[in-house]
């Protein structure tokens, strides 16, 4: 594979995932404003939704398109949690404008961003498994091996099922909280 510039590698992967996330974002943010009810459903329903399908699936995209552009797996790791990183610093924003920035700073910790970090996890490892057999079928030698790939499924996969399955989450919230009191109160 032919290593491509940096900007072709690392940032434009990220680029359309940024930008949907960014442009749903204000229609999401601004769709109240409209007067007519059904336009104002759809719009908040689709950008919402597209919100979502950027922010949870859009590591899969970012890691094959910089894996096949190049990038080694720092830039892969690195690019893939960007937009997560960047949602979740606006989510603390909106916080710290209410509260304090300390606070705005704590809900990184919070259950969302957590759950967030282990479904990327888990796409970085079924990603990089699906570049590698992408590779083979085209003839590729293939070097390493897919076990950290398998680990990062199962690490991802396994601590999103422990939040989910341990009250669906209720009681990482119950950490959380307490984390916030002993921080804040």
């Amino acid at each position: 594979m032919e290593k491509k510039s940096f900007l072709k590698r690392f940032v434009y992967p990220q680029v359309p995932i940024i930008l949907i996330m960014a442009v749903s974002f204000l229609v999401y943010h601004f769709s109240p404003g409209i007067k007519n009810y059904v336009i104002f459903q759809a719009l908040s329903t689709i950008s919402g939704i597209l919100i979502l399908l950027t922010l949870w699936f859009g590591a899969i995209y970012i890691y094959m398109v910089s894996y096949f552009r190049g990038a080694s797996f720092t830039e892969r790791i690195l690019a893939c949690f960007i937009p997560a990183f960047l949602w979740a610093t606006k989510e603390s924003i909106i916080i710290a404008s209410v509260y304090t920035v300390p606070e705005g700073i704590y809900f990184y910790l919070s259950i969302v961003n957590q759950w967030l970090v282990s479904t990327i996890i888990a796409e970085i490892g079924l990603s990089h498994i699906l570049c590698r057999r992408k590779l083979k079928k085209q003839g590729e030698e293939i070097k390493g091996t897919a076990i950290p790939a398998i680990l990062a499924m199962v690490v991802g996969v396994g601590n999103s099922l422990f939040i989910l399955l341990w009250n669906v989450g209720v009681q990482h919230f119950y950490i959380f909280i307490a984390g916030y009191k002993a921080f804040f109160f």
